[in-house]
């Protein structure tokens, strides 16, 4: 039953509406077609979020602020958005936990958007490093994840965006 389902994402996933942006955010580690294709259907077009950081608000992965006059206490993330996609990055950024800062290999058929796999190599070392940053900082693992998958949400709107042609 499974097996059908991910022949079916896929075959939807290669149609002409999705296969460049598809193609392009799976060009980040951690991300293959399934959920490349959760990150595109969900998000519809990229370029209806004004930035990165809105995009990230949506799927809840942004830290809630309580704040009164000069005091300012960021607290966890606000988990207000898209449950769904919000699962799918942060099971993608544990792979960032031990992968190396290379950019993944294209998969057969796989045919991103070249500016768009150039930013995406870009992304996968700047999240190894700041993963390893985080935790030699003694940053929990939890925490540094979390952190990882927002940053990584942020990588696949501007993959996604670049592969829009916007």
């Amino acid at each position: 039953m499974t097996l059908t389902l991910e022949r079916l994402v896929e075959a939807e996933a290669s149609k002409p509406r999705w296969k460049r942006r598809v193609d392009s955010v799976r060009c980040l580690k951690g991300i293959d077609v399934a959920s490349a294709a959760d990150v595109v259907f969900e998000a519809g077009e990229f370029s209806r979020f004004k930035n990165a950081r809105s995009f990230a608000a949506w799927l809840g992965l942004t830290p809630s602020e309580h704040s009164s006059g000069e005091s300012v206490r960021q607290g966890g993330i606000t988990k207000a958005g898209n449950k769904h996609l919000r699962r799918v990055l942060v099971e993608s950024a544990w792979h960032y936990l031990g992968c190396s800062p290379h950019s993944k290999d294209l998969a057969k058929g796989q045919t991103p958007d070249p500016a768009a796999r150039r930013h995406a190599a870009k992304g996968v070392r700047r999240l190894v490093d700041r993963r390893a940053a985080m935790l030699d900082r003694g940053v929990q693992k939890n925490k540094a994840n979390v952190a990882t998958a927002r940053e990584l949400a942020c990588w696949c709107w501007a993959v996604g965006i670049m592969a829009e042609g916007a």
